[in-house]
Parts: structure tokens; sequence; C-alpha cells
């Protein structure tokens, strides 16, 4: 048996024996576990499964309970105009590209598939094995293969073989610099499954919040392909800034990138505080750069703490009834967003 890890990375082997069409409809190229316990498949009859149909004297009205929903990504889109195929066979592969069937029933359905148009994945619910039997979780997992069939095909199926995927998001490349007044990042990815997007995140104050939601490139969340991705911040702080990336599947499992740091040595002065050090409880002026700007202001104390706010602040503002201590007057310039940090003393 060949060595696999887990998240499974379906190939597609081969495709045979279509009668009516030229080009043979896609295998399926990956699948993924979405839901133990079903989500919200419904209940069905055993005359109403499509797939999986039979079982001898099973009677047509028992209820077949949801075990689970998984899904299937294709190769290239299923055309619209044609239904899901149908799972003749989900089993463990044994190495050889053998599937050996569980030995227990399973029986497949497509969950909500719209067959008027065009699908690069296909959601499935599957039903008849007890949880602790589940094929589609645990160790059994990573060795699944598949054979499906398409309706109106007069033998056509097509066969899988497991082959590994280490993770559902491969990062090529992740870089932070500093162009002109902003921070800018960049960061490539080589291969997505079941892909959402991606939260950028920065640390700075000792903490670190989402900036911004940038939306997979990948249709469907699935590409093997290169694609590129940016993401420009604003910031103009004195000091070490460090940046991240929290990619979110589909199904809202996350992982995150390696982390990159960018020093700010300057940043353009918006702000001249007088005088400084100014006496203890008395009056200190912030004389702006530019009068006929807007500036919004916050004096912060040592602890971090917002200690005074002003907004909207033309020329000069004028501070008062400071404690002894350290302060920063952070200055943002409203029109062009460039945010200077000035250190003053009252003592």
């Amino acid at each position: 048996m060949k060595t696999f890890v887990l998240s499974i990375f379906v190939l597609c082997a081969s495709l045979i024996g279509y009668s009516q069409t030229t080009n043979p409809l896609p295998c399926v190229q990956y699948y993924s576990n979405s839901n133990l316990g079903g989500g919200d498949c419904k209940t069905a009859k055993q005359g109403n499964l499509k797939y999986y149909p039979g079982y001898g004297t099973t009677p047509a009205n028992m209820n077949y309970f949801p075990t689970g929903k998984f899904v299937i990504y294709f190769k290239s889109p299923v055309p619209a105009g044609t239904k899901a195929p149908e799972i003749l066979s989900a089993g463990v592969d044994d190495g050889d590209g053998n599937i050996l069937p569980p030995p227990y029933d399973y029986k497949y359905a497509p969950h909500n598939d719209d067959f008027s148009v065009a699908r690069s994945s296909i959601t499935y619910c599957y039903y008849g094995s007890g949880s602790n039997q589940n094929i589609f979780n645990g160790a059994k997992a990573p060795y699944l293969a598949f054979i499906i069939k398409y309706e109106g095909a007069d033998s056509s199926i097509c066969t899988k073989v497991t082959t590994p995927v280490t993770l559902p998001v491969s990062f090529k490349t992740f870089t932070a610099s500093r162009v002109n007044s902003s921070n800018s990042l960049k960061w490539t990815t080589s291969f997505e499954m079941n892909n959402k997007g991606f939260y950028v995140q920065r640390f700075y104050n000792n903490k670190w919040e989402n900036l911004g939601f940038i939306a997979t490139k990948a249709e469907n969340g699935l590409s093997e392909t290169d694609l590129n991705y940016t993401y420009s911040d604003v910031f103009n702080f004195k000091g070490v800034v460090q940046y991240r990336i929290l990619q979110v599947d589909l199904d809202g499992k996350s992982k995150y990138s390696e982390i990159r740091s960018i020093s700010i040595s300057t940043a353009a002065s918006n702000v001249l505080v007088y005088p400084n050090p100014a006496p203890a409880n008395g009056n200190v002026s912030l004389v702006l750069s530019n009068a006929t700007s807007t500036y919004d202001i916050q004096v912060v104390d040592n602890s971090g703490r917002i200690v005074k706010e002003f907004n909207s602040v033309r020329s000069t503002q004028q501070v008062s009834g400071l404690p002894k201590g350290q302060y920063l007057a952070r200055v943002k310039e409203r029109e062009s967003g460039l945010v200077s940090v000035e250190k003053f003393i009252m003592q």
C-alpha cells in the first residue's frame, strides 16, 4: 500500500466508452470531506435514491439517514445540461488501482444539483453506514478511490486513483515591501482546493487585526495554476510592522501563512509639538504642517491608552491637562491618509 497524507487528492486515470459524444465528460480530480453526520442532507427512501439502487430485497420505502456530505471536484467543468454522475463505487484503493468496496452499504445522491449550469464541483450526500464505519473520515480516508458513471453513456466508467495533497492551499511566495507611503503585500498560490479566500492581517501595538478580505481567484475554489494576489496598506507609523495571510476554506477551516515584517524608519511629518518637553498639566501645541488640510488627532499615553482625541482639526490644536509622563501624538491627514507619530514629554 502506498503511503498517503491526510487531505485527499484524487486524480482521474481514465474515461472510456462514450458513444454519443466526441469530448468525454470529466473525471473526478479531488474530493474533500465537507460534513460528517449529513449536514442539511435529507433522509431518503430506498425507492428515491437513484444512485446505488437495489440491494436485493431492500424495501422501496425503507428510510436511509444521511451519514455525511462531501464535495467532488472535476478535472474540467461538468457541462450545463449534464446531470451529476452516478457514483458506482467508493472504497479503499489497494495501491494497484483496485477499489476494495466497504463491507457495508453506501448510497449516494447529489445535494441540490443544478444541472442547468456548468459545475466544476458537485456536493454529494451519502447514506447507509454508521459514523464509526465512515470511510470518508479517519485512517481509511487517504486511500479512497471512486468509480462514476454519467447518464446516457453505454459504458461510461471513470476510475480514480488516489495520490496525496498536503494542504488545501499551497503558498508559492509571500512578500511584503515598502512602496512610497504604503506597505505592499504580494502572494502567489500554486494550488488551491476548496478555498474561499484570504484575510490580510497586521500586527502592531501588540495585537493582530484584520485589514481586509481578498476573495479567491480560483473558480469554485479550485486551481492548479499560479494565482497572484496583492494588497496595499497605507501605514506610516514608525517602527516594525508584521503581516500574515489567513486562508479560509469554503467549509470554514483556516490556516495561516508565514509572517513578513517591514521596518518603517521615517514617516512624513505632519505635526510639530511645542514646547517639548512641556510642564505637567500645562499647555502643549500641536502645530500641523499644512494649514489647508484637515487632520484627526489622538494623544496616547505610555500604556497605549487614548487620553485625548480631536477630529477635523486645522492649523493648530491646543492640548492641556496632561499629567507628567510620555505621550504620542498620532496625526492623520484625512485627504491623503498619511499618519505621523511624534513623541512628547510632560514634566
